[in-house]
């Protein structure tokens, strides 16, 4: 990640955060975790995944590429290929 790259990560979250939040029944759920929205963005694939913690609340990852998906959460990077 560059500097510029991870500028326009975080201005592409704060924007998503403030003007379009995520809804709970808008999410594909794989038990507590999820993927809400996949797009491709500078010519890599990219997640916004969603994980629900125990008291409800909602923590939301913009931006991941398969690089940085594991464990679990390649449920969605192997729906994804299929």
């Amino acid at each position: 990640m560059t500097r510029s790259s991870a500028r326009k990560l975080w201005r592409y979250a704060i924007t998503e955060h403030e003007s379009n939040p995520v809804k709970d029944d808008q999410v594909r759920w794989h038990g507590n975790l999820g993927v809400w929205k996949s797009s491709k963005r500078a010519g890599k694939l990219r997640f916004d995944l969603v994980q629900r913690m125990p008291d409800g609340q909602l923590h939301v990852y913009y931006g991941v590429t398969e690089d940085g998906i594991d464990g679990a959460w390649r449920v969605f990077t192997e729906e994804n290929a299929a």
